[in-house]
């Protein structure tokens, strides 16, 4: 009925070709169920409590993952703000305010 290159039914590796359950860019580090942040709103909430308060403005924050970390960012013109989360047990790694007015 169907013609592929790849078997149907073999190793695991294959399967996750066929049917995907999540796309995930850090495939080499996954989230696991022990991780203390596994959000990117968690991980928001974190850099911004512990980094920017004074950015409260939720909109101009984001996060994505690079390996173990979170990487916490705020911009806002030329003010930006930078933040490290270690996923794992959401220790706060670095935090750099660049505010070029002050």
């Amino acid at each position: 009925m169907f013609e592929t290159d790849k078997p149907l039914f073999g190793d695991d590796n294959n399967r996750y070709q066929f049917f995907p359950l999540a796309h995930d860019k850090n495939i080499a580090n996954p989230i696991y169920p022990t991780d203390k942040i596994k959000t990117e709103a968690q991980a928001v909430e974190l850099g911004r409590r512990n980094c920017g308060n004074e950015a409260a403005d939720i909109d101009h924050w984001y996060a994505n993952r690079a390996g173990d970390d979170w990487v916490v960012r705020w911009n806002v013109g030329q003010n930006s703000i930078y933040a490290k989360v270690k996923k794992s047990d959401g220790t706060f790694d670095a935090c750099e305010v660049d505010d070029p007015g002050h």
